[in-house]
């Protein structure tokens, strides 16, 4: 019975080429991407990491687990190449190529996927694995952006390394190991296997029968996205069908648009300039707005597409918000994303971000501050990048009143952005509550727009945001953003950063990520300038900070005297530090902010007690007068 349990992301790959053929794969070794290119021999590799060590990989390609050891003890860091057409075939999508606009097009015909394993290639694509079909064998472009990957051919399985530095991941939903290949859909077998396959038509040309439905779908799709009205849509999709050999019924095409409706419910409020004052007011009347609802049984019925990550688990396709109080390096930490999207490296020297174009508005920066950060990030950043990265600095960003919603939307649209941060949100919302009307209620209209925009153009939007001072009436960190209650209804993920000297802690919550803790130390040399990133820990294990470690040790050093209750003075006297009004206030901090990472309880009588006192390290040696308690 094969296992179900992979090893961790983190595992040397010589485990997961084992697991593979765990699962009946057959695997091989792959070159692997290095600094200067390609581990082969060829110094001008044109596919880095993509082609086979060995000869004859066909054949060669094992399930034996003696043969798989003996190739990753040989080369540990070798790329996994899994042999397809045995148990899977692959539906290989590359967006670059319109891959991703293909399969919504898809979808709106047929109807969607099937629940199958999907891994995400380090490009930004994705392999869709599918039960093996001997009817399936490698293809092309078939359709824009769709190649196949069968009998006679491979894919890089997860965590390959890919040249941009990301690694092949499994989706978190659709994984192998708690997904079966089944059979793909008979359309999209049709599609594959088809001796006629259709192709883009020429902008004069006829548009042949195989690929109507296919072709105005797409159309449709791209027409929706880009703001049209469906009766505008319908308008032109008769225009484009006088092309069609021969053309649809006329029912068929207001079936195609119909089903464009759907991709995205348009906003109940669209804020802009009224002309006179600056100040924004809702567009549109209750008969301007299309109502509508859905039946259980259509949702049962429908499979809806995966939502798509900028940096799995944490920054969505959608939006985001990261707060945190002045000076908290978020700005540091945004760019440093902004740099790994574009193909620079791992954010953080740890996650992997899904690449594209990126924008970064910094309405607190000028230019020049804008190149001495990235060149302190990235010192040996290139001339020329694989995607297109753009700045804008100070008043060159657009506030609401005069029409942010719209350039992010120009933005996104003609560059092709996958990220857009707008830093800080504080600068550019300058509409004011009109008398009378809710906060929260107003907050919401401001940012669903936002929202939606992000969702229906699938790029990660992320806001940076400021915070106000903690208190200890907070329940937790997320509740200091000003207006937090509608900003954590609308935003899709949280990220609250706080700093202590140079560890950050990143306490992170949102949808369908659940709720983390993360650490990271960012160090600037003072030679150079360079910033460096290291990561320090996850969740529970996170107790940040020299400040934090030194009130844990007085709490050990007073548990061994029999005192288990601590105020701040209490643990400067069991921390044997000398007592003054800046060592008292920095202490007080880090105790607020054990509290607030639930280490510390805080008693009726004001004192701190400890939650767990097995994290607690060993006592040092005390004086047997430890001195009088100062509650």
């Amino acid at each position: 019975m094969p296992t179900r349990s992979s090893p961790s992301l983190t595992a040397p790959l010589r485990d997961w080429a084992l697991w593979y053929i765990t699962q009946g794969c057959r695997v091989f070794p792959l070159h692997t991407p290095t600094a200067t290119g390609c581990s082969c021999p060829d110094t001008s590799c044109p596919d880095p990491g993509k082609h086979p060590r060995i000869k004859n990989w066909q054949n060669e390609a094992s399930a034996d687990p003696t043969q798989v050891a003996k190739w990753w003890d040989m080369w540990p860091h070798a790329n996994i190449g899994w042999l397809q057409g045995i148990t899977t075939w692959a539906l290989d999508i590359d967006p670059h190529d319109g891959g991703m606009l293909t399969l919504e097009a898809l979808i709106d015909e047929y109807g969607p996927l099937p629940l199958t394993p999907v891994s995400h290639t380090g490009s930004g694509g994705c392999h869709y694995l599918f039960a093996a079909d001997s009817a399936v064998g490698n293809k092309v472009k078939f359709l824009p952006g769709f190649d196949t990957r069968s009998t006679g051919g491979y894919i890089a399985a997860p965590p390959s390394l890919h040249a941009s530095g990301r690694q092949y991941v499994w989706n978190a939903d659709h994984d192998l190991e708690t997904c079966t290949p089944v059979p793909a859909p008979d359309w999209l077998l049709s599609l594959v296997c088809s001796t006629r396959p259709s192709h883009p038509s020429s902008p004069d040309g006829p548009i042949e029968e195989s690929g109507r439905n296919n072709t105005l779908s797409r159309m449709a799709y791209a027409m929706r996205t880009s703001g049209m009205g469906i009766d505008e849509i319908l308008i032109a999709l008769t225009a484009v069908n006088a092309r069609c050999v021969p053309p649809l019924d006329t029912s068929e095409l207001e079936k195609i648009a119909k089903g464009k409706a759907q991709i995205l419910p348009d906003p109940a409020f669209v804020f802009h300039t009224n002309g006179t004052n600056g100040t924004a007011a809702p567009q549109g009347t209750a008969t301007q707005k299309q109502w509508s609802s859905h039946l259980w049984e259509e949702l049962v019925a429908t499979r809806y597409p995966l939502r798509q990550w900028l940096i799995n688990g944490l920054i969505p396709h959608g939006l985001t918000i990261v707060g945190g109080p002045p000076k908290s390096r978020k700005s540091t930490l945004l760019y440093e994303i902004t740099l790994a999207t574009v193909g620079q490296g791992l954010a953080l020297n740890y996650w992997g971000c899904q690449p594209g174009g990126a924008l970064y508005c910094s309405c607190e920066d000028e230019a020049g501050d804008t190149k001495t950060l990235v060149t302190n990030l990235r010192p040996q950043m290139p001339d020329t990048l694989p995607y297109p990265l753009r700045f804008a600095n100070c008043d060159e960003v657009p506030t609401l009143s005069e029409g942010l919603l719209d350039y992010v939307r120009e933005q996104v649209k003609q560059y092709q952005l996958s990220l857009v941060v707008l830093d800080p949100l504080m600068y550019l919302l300058d509409q004011t509550i009109p008398r009378g009307m809710d906060p929260f209620l107003a907050m919401k209209r401001m940012l669903l727009p936002f929202h939606w925009l992000a969702s229906e153009l699938k790029f990660a939007l992320v806001f940076v945001d400021h915070t106000r001072k903690a208190s200890v009436q907070d329940p937790d960190v997320f509740t200091t953003l000003y207006g937090s209650q509608a900003k954590q209804a609308v935003a899709y993920t949280l990220i609250m950063v706080s700093r202590e000297g140079d560890e950050l802690t990143l306490d992170t919550k949102g949808r369908g990520a659940g709720e983390h803790k993360f650490l990271f130390t960012c160090k600037q040399a003072q030679t150079t300038q360079t910033i460096t990133w290291t990561f320090g820990g996850a969740d529970n294990t996170i107790l940040s900070g020299s400040r934090q470690q030194l009130v844990l040790q007085a709490f050990a050093n007073a548990r061994a005297a029999g005192v288990f209750e601590l105020g701040p003075r209490d643990v400067i006297d069991y921390a044997e530090l000398q007592q003054s009004t800046t060592i008292y206030n920095n202490i007080r901090q880090a105790l607020f902010k054990l509290r607030r990472k639930q280490v510390l309880h805080q008693m009726k009588s004001g004192l701190f007690a400890v939650a767990n006192p097995d994290i607690l390290p060993q006592p040092t040696p005390v004086d047997d007068d430890p001195g009088v308690r100062i509650s």
